[in-house]
């Protein structure tokens, strides 16, 4: 196999397992048997809008046809199949889970601290004394709260970040939803959790509901309830609760009240939370709908949570992909950053190399040129002096002694001299001559 192919192989496998994480959690279920092309190509179009980055890079048809090939494997229905075909989505190292684990424990310490803020300036929880029950209708729990406590909450409040056109690396380990899915989850979690109350009460205390007027399940805060449970479960009749949960989750009752109560600050006061955090506010939201011996309610919750659940397993593979990728961009990144600093060395030590040898050069030929230049020197110096001025000489004397034989021309000369003067026919050293000769036959 050559590398070309090899590589092709290498791509091919990357967008099968690109392909089986983004959608694993859309064909699931009834959604796994399908095999035809045209309900595969409904199902990708009807959450096209999400996945417009992977449409755009794989294109529509190849998406069909992966999904087709998955479907057909079986990868979607088994989880087992899934391992077989990509193991590395499943192996889920130490230090990733460890991470996963503290980034869940960082947030959740956040909102617990969000909730004890809550609690301490409004309805306090106290397991051990029964709080007041009100004698008029107080707010709907459904209702969004104020702006005062919005604003009083806000501040400490744990905000995921938001990384589109972020220079700054995305956190892979906690899995949160986006806020519509949390909160359409926990109000209606919250709101079946008060028509389990309401239901147990209008059964087993008629009396109660009637003296303290309220008319509907809404009309009573959860956390209310939630404050009377346990001492309604010590005071009350045996079959009031179901007595097999109150007994095997007794030690665990307090913290499935204080889930409960989170989940209802979560909703009311907009509280952000991590997928697992809320899972775990369903599951304890489903024990306490057993406990007031509603199990069709009880099933709702449970569903909740299963289904929930699923699409937190779902992401957890999406992320370990994602995580598996980032993990090899940021090798092939930090070795081409290494090979390129050792350019980057390389050409520092290249050019300061040529500018020394540049330099080198420039020495040489200056010093070679100054010798030259001092040589030179040398040379004119060690010439014999005055013989400039001995040739000057001779011409003088020669001068002087043809003015001597021409003094006794007298007029023919200074006549000669005049007329060489005034045609410009002469030299100026004849010139001169002449006028030297007839300053003499002046004298």
């Amino acid at each position: 196999m050559d590398a070309s192919t090899s590589h092709t192989k290498l791509q091919k496998t990357a967008d099968l397992r690109r392909v089986y994480t983004s959608y694993r959690a859309v064909f699931n279920g009834p959604n796994a048997k399908i095999r035809r092309v045209k309900p595969i190509t409904s199902l990708i179009e009807k959450f096209a809008s999400p996945m417009r980055n992977l449409l755009k890079d794989l294109g529509k048809d190849n998406v069909v046809a992966m999904i087709k090939t998955l479907l057909e494997l079986g990868v979607f229905e088994s989880e087992q199949k899934a391992n077989i075909k990509f193991p590395e989505l499943f192996n889920d190292s130490t230090a990733r889970n460890m991470n996963r684990a503290a980034s869940e424990f960082s947030i959740k310490c956040s909102t617990d601290e969000a909730v004890r803020r809550i609690e301490s300036e409004g309805d306090y929880f106290n397991f051990n004394q029964p709080g007041p029950l009100p004698s008029v209708a107080v707010r709907p729990a459904t209702e969004t709260a104020s702006q005062q406590d919005i604003q009083n909450h806000l501040e400490p409040m744990v905000c995921f970040p938001c990384f589109p056109g972020s220079t700054k690396p995305p956190t892979l380990y906690t899995i949160s939803l986006p806020y519509s899915a949390q909160h359409m989850i926990v109000t209606h979690a919250q709101r079946i959790l008060e028509e389990c109350f309401w239901d147990w009460a209008k059964s087993r205390m008629p009396t109660f509901i009637n003296r303290s007027s309220w008319d509907c399940p809404a009309a009573i805060e959860l956390t209310t309830w939630l404050k009377q449970i346990p001492h309604w479960v010590k005071v009350l009749s045996p079959d009031a609760f179901q007595r097999d949960i109150v007994e095997a989750h007794e030690a665990r009752l307090q913290q499935v009240l204080a889930d409960a109560t989170r989940l209802r600050h979560t909703a009311v006061h907009r509280l952000p939370t991590t997928a697992r955090g809320l899972d775990t506010m369903l599951v304890s939201s489903a024990k306490l709908a057993n406990l007031l011996w509603d199990p069709l309610r009880a099933g709702l919750l449970e569903n909740l949570h299963l289904e929930l659940e699923r699409h937190i397993r779902s992401m957890e593979l999406s992320k370990n992909a994602l995580d598996n990728q980032l993990g090899e961009g940021l090798g092939e990144i930090l070795g081409q950053r290494a090979e390129l600093e050792l350019k980057e060395r390389q050409l520092y030590m290249r050019i300061a190399q040529e500018d020394e040898s540049n330099m080198s050069l420039t020495g040489q030929l200056l010093q070679e040129s100054v010798q030259k230049i001092i040589s030179g020197e040398i040379d004119t110096e060690s010439n014999e002096p005055g013989s400039d001025i001995t040739m000057s000489g001779k011409s003088d004397t020669e001068d002087t002694t043809v003015g001597s034989e021409d003094a006794g021309k007298g007029g023919d000369v200074q006549t000669v001299g005049h007329d060489s003067h005034r045609e410009g026919c002469s030299t100026a050293t004849n010139s001169l001559s002449y006028e030297k000769v007839d300053s003499g036959q002046g004298l």
